[in-house]
């Protein structure tokens, strides 16, 4: 299956610019953390990291609102002024409600399957979107959530 894992288009270059803003990159996943350091070592997402919060580690899975609890015990932040981008909009939704101050949908996470709708919260289809602007001159699209 290690053929199927591919980072999303534009996630180096997100981190990147995310780490030049001095801004930590965490990754919170529910995802396991034995398949979650396969994705890392074969895409190569690991080395733009900063942090690694698996949500098994803290027994609550990211859609339950004892994660983000937890998440802080372990993860010292300021929820109103951390972003989550994520493509589930329940795991959107409970991280709003546990204060975190700005989240964003993919609606494209699969570049095989077609663009989701999402008009729940702020929904982009590509990380290059939330990407700053580049020089005049050279942008090649807007960087504004819809």
């Amino acid at each position: 299956m290690s053929h199927y894992i591919r980072p999303l288009p534009h996630a180096f270059d997100f981190l990147r610019a995310v780490g030049a803003a001095g801004k930590r990159r965490v990754l919170v996943t529910n995802a396991h953390t034995k398949s979650v350091a396969l994705k890392l070592r074969l895409t190569g997402l690991g080395a733009l990291l900063d942090e690694l919060v698996v949500s098994h580690d803290l027994g609550a899975p990211k859609e339950d609102p004892r994660f983000w609890a937890r998440l802080r015990g372990v993860l010292p932040y300021d929820p109103s002024r951390a972003l989550l981008v994520d493509d589930s909009v329940p795991v959107l939704k409970a991280a709003q409600a546990a204060g975190i101050g700005f989240v964003v949908a993919v609606t494209r996470p699969d570049t095989h399957q077609p663009e989701r709708r999402v008009t729940d919260v702020p929904a982009v289809p590509s990380l290059s979107l939330l990407l700053p602007p580049t020089p005049k001159g050279t942008d090649s699209g807007s960087s504004r959530c819809r």
